[in-house]
């Protein structure tokens, strides 16, 4: 017993030593799980919340990948939002320069002067390569001022290395991307940790011409999908109409894996023209397929309010147009159901 003492005193002498060269880098997995089970949770809609077990973990990486103009760019400034509601800074690298007055006017909640864009230079300078992209990225994230940020890259698929942007335009040139992204995401993935800076990669698809596998693969290598936590796909998107007129998009996600554990997952979300992802839509949906709202013919109510000193009878509403402008304007009464939904998902 003795001699057990003795090994484990120098051991924690050896310990002490090894902390004061490099840090913080020995805990107990108890003093691990405390850290981890410290990491927020940044919000996406009620919907894709669910789908994700509660959100997507700060410090992680999130890929994002879709067809063109399916809502990737839209639902990452729709999180971003919601990490600035929780006073979260924001990075974004806009590679493609496709950031629009309607993207920037058109998301609820967004605060775009706490909002740093990186872009291609306006008017005098040389364009930037994949390597001045990502080199400013690293370099941001270890600012103070940039804790807990999240970045987004707009996306990787527009990433062009400086040796083939200086060589002469031809087909035959090899791709050189999924090399460099590796080697930069296992430089700064200490960095992403040590800073809890939430990474959201947007991928576009691209044809798999092998003849083996599944048709279209998100691009950006291997290694990004190695490193992701949490990936969401977009399966299709339809048109959202009210009578007539498109007001938006019903987008159908596939989430083949999370940093808060669920995986597997499918879900909808609704996208509305200038607005962002409607939660209220979303709740109203998901409130419904638990009978928390019920509906009969055009009639829409919510029983769990009657009798609560504010509503004798439970409140109806003719048309979901109607119950949908109540719950914007009574976000309290939207948390409510919200809360409910929650609970019927959790048990």
């Amino acid at each position: 017993m003795a001699k057990k003492a003795v090994s484990t005193a120098e051991n924690q002498i050896k310990d002490r030593d090894i902390q004061r060269e490099f840090g913080r880098v020995i805990s107990t997995g108890t003093e691990l799980l405390k850290i981890k089970k410290e990491r927020k949770a940044i919000t996406v809609s009620p919907a894709l919340d669910l789908a994700l077990n509660g959100g997507i973990l700060e410090g992680c990486w999130t890929l994002v990948a879709g067809e063109p103009k399916s809502g990737k760019s839209t639902t990452c400034l729709q999180i971003c939002a919601n990490a600035q509601a929780m006073g979260k800074p924001i990075i974004y690298l806009d590679v493609e320069d496709k950031l629009e007055a309607y993207n920037l006017e058109g998301i609820q909640g967004l605060d775009r002067d706490n909002f740093t864009i990186i872009h291609p230079p306006r008017e005098e300078g040389e364009s930037l390569s994949a390597e001045d992209f990502l080199n400013i990225a690293s370099s941001l994230i270890k600012k103070p001022e940039y804790k807990g940020a999240v970045l987004v890259i707009d996306s990787c698929s527009d990433l062009l290395p400086r040796s083939e942007m200086d060589a002469d335009t031809s087909g035959s040139l090899r791709a050189t991307l999924p090399k460099m992204l590796t080697h930069w995401i296992k430089k700064t993935s200490q960095d992403i940790a040590k800073t809890k800076v939430l990474v959201l990669v947007i991928q576009h698809y691209i044809t798999n011409t092998s003849g083996y596998g599944k048709l279209k693969n998100p691009d950006g290598g291997q290694e990004l999908q190695y490193k992701a936590a949490t990936r969401m796909d977009i399966s299709k998107t339809e048109p959202w109409l009210e009578g007539d007129k498109k007001i938006g998009q019903i987008v159908h996600w596939k989430i083949s894996c999370s940093s808060m554990g669920a995986s597997g997952t499918e879900c909808v979300s609704y996208i509305r023209f200038g607005k962002g992802v409607d939660k209220e839509k979303e709740i109203i949906e998901l409130a419904e397929a638990f009978s928390i709202i019920e509906k009969a013919g055009a009639w829409y109510s919510i029983p769990f309010l009657a009798g609560n000193g504010e509503f004798e009878e439970a409140p109806k509403f003719q048309g979901q147009s109607k119950l949908y402008d109540f719950l914007v304007e009574r976000k309290d009464i939207f948390d409510q159901i919200k809360e409910k939904v929650n609970e019927m998902v959790n048990g």
